[in-house]
């Protein structure tokens, strides 16, 4: 249940971090921008208190840096907003990276650290190779992987007839 509400947070901001963003002109505070719940609904769950952790990991200092910088950096403001903003439904947003330098072994070293915490619900990936190289004990360990990129052995398998995790 908790990794379901986690995927559903994550979608729910960076959708509206991409709409706001969108709407948004140079000239306007973010401040104003529109509220995350605009329906008056309450939160299904009272999350205050807790910390929703994103843990990612890639190449951030090799030869896709000009790549996963700006991703990162939008990591970086889109949990700065919503912490500015109370958070979603009251839980505050953290993330934990790790530059792998484009090396399969960091990656895999940065894998089973990430892999093995109690609050892992999902992990983002940067690289086509490290989500091939971690398909399977992603799968094994039923830990969703979030890739930017991603080639149909990464989401299909080998024979490109399985569902990726």
């Amino acid at each position: 249940m908790k990794r379901f509400i986690t995927v559903l947070i994550l979608i729910t901001i960076l959708t509206t971090f991409l709409i706001s963003v969108s709407s948004t002109t140079a000239s306007q505070p973010i401040s104003e921008t529109a509220p995350l719940f605009q329906t008056g609904e309450e939160c299904l769950h009272d999350l205050s208190g807790e910390t929703v952790r994103f843990y990612h990991f890639g190449d951030l200092s090799g030869i896709y840096t000009f790549i996963t910088l700006p991703v990162l950096a939008g990591f970086e403001d889109a949990i700065e907003y919503f912490n500015a903003n109370g958070g979603v439904c009251g839980a505050e947003f953290a993330m934990e990276y790790r530059d792998t330098g484009g090396a399969g072994e960091a990656a895999q070293s940065a894998w089973d650290d990430f892999s093995n915490r109690d609050d892992v619900n999902v992990i983002f990936l940067y690289l086509t190779e490290d989500s091939e190289l971690l398909r399977q004990q992603a799968a094994e360990q039923q830990i969703p992987i979030m890739v930017s990129t991603a080639s149909t052995l990464s989401l299909y398998g080998e024979n490109a007839d399985e569902p990726g995790y």
